[in-house]
């Protein structure tokens, strides 16, 4: 039994980092419409961005620079955000920049965090906290000359949704804000399979896949039978220089508009290759087991027919059947500029 790499695959429908515009300052058209919320991510420069947006953390940074000298009646400091408030009170010392961070840092709970920053403090409210208050007597000892600060974070990217777009069935994504951020936007999506520009609207894919394991996905017996029928009719006849003798001519016949013969020579082209790929596995088989689930038996039936009245574009339907006595139905399209291999079934 021979396999192959596994060439045509259902179509998931999902188009990935499609890289995207903002029209009018709110809105995100896509090439495809939207399909629903699943496997939704819309990036800017690589790093994802939720629904609601993105702030900047709310901070403050204290004015004075250390060493700080904390008084027993200036030690208290208050630190609160919109949900949070923090009392700390230091020992009246003389703290190092390292000292009163460790000090601070063991009363603070998430979402607040403190850091060193350029010789002085930095106490950051995290990135869900919009306002950041400290008050209390120990201001006036880290720079400030009031009793109480405030910090607000600022808008980064504002929050959007999904909207339904009328114009497309599906939707579209719209900020709640003018977007002013600068940076390379891209968009991951499910889209309707009419719609998919993976499939190009046909439900399957074509190109290669690798398993779990990093194997590369492989078929065999009626599929491999499958797979091999429709390669050798949608290669060019000649196209590869290191076996002239294989695929087909079907491709070249399309576009020849209203002609008679078009159907008739379409249909010898596919059963003259077919009979190719009978002689080329009856070699195979003399140097090689080849099951007879993948081996090409005869062609039992061709089917040719126009695409709504459009004589660029036909539908190749063939039957045949395998050394099993099983028959395998194959669906192909030829088009201008090219072909499409379509679902195709074990009947």
């Amino acid at each position: 039994m021979s396999v192959d790499a596994q060439l045509a695959h259902a179509c998931p429908h999902y188009l990935r980092y499609e890289r995207v515009g903002v029209r009018g300052g709110r809105e995100i058209l896509p090439a495809s419409p939207i399909s629903g919320v699943g496997l939704l991510d819309l990036r800017l420069d690589g790093v994802t961005l939720p629904p609601e947006g993105l702030r900047s953390s709310a901070e403050v940074v204290f004015l004075g620079k250390a060493p700080y000298k904390i008084t027993a009646t200036s030690n208290t400091l208050v630190v609160s955000s919109e949900s949070t408030e923090i009392e700390i009170e230091l020992a009246a010392k003389i703290y190092s920049q390292k000292e009163i961070v460790a000090e601070i840092a063991k009363k603070l709970v998430a979402p607040f965090s403190v850091e060193g920053y350029s010789g002085s403090v930095k106490i950051s409210g995290g990135g869900q906290t919009n306002k950041l208050t400290l008050r209390g007597s120990m201001l006036s000892r880290l720079g400030f000359k009031g009793t109480s600060i405030t910090r607000t974070s600022r808008v980064l990217v504002p929050a959007w949704r999904l909207v339904r777009d009328a114009a497309r069935n599906g939707s579209k994504l719209v900020f709640q804000s003018e977007y002013t951020s600068t940076g390379l936007l891209d968009i991951s999506y499910t889209t309707e399979r009419s719609y998919c520009r993976r499939c190009g609207g046909t439900g399957v894919e074509n190109d290669f896949r690798f398993a779990p394991s990093g194997d590369l996905a492989l078929v065999a017996g009626h599929d491999l039978l499958y797979q091999s029928v429709a390669k050798i009719l949608l290669t060019q006849y000649r196209s590869n220089p290191y076996h002239t003798w294989y695929g087909s001519t079907a491709i070249s016949l399309i576009g020849k508009k209203s002609s008679a013969g078009t159907e008739v020579a379409l249909k010898d082209s596919v059963r003259n290759a077919l009979d190719t790929l009978i002689n080329t596995q009856g070699q195979q088989a003399k140097v090689q087991s080849v099951s007879l689930e993948e081996r090409l038996k005869r062609v039992v039936s061709v089917d040719i027919s126009s695409i709504g009245g459009n004589q660029t574009a036909y539908l190749v339907n063939v039957v045949v059947e395998s050394m099993s006595s099983m028959p395998v139905s194959i669906n192909i399209v030829f088009a201008v500029p090219g072909s499409i291999s379509l679902d195709g079934e074990l009947a």
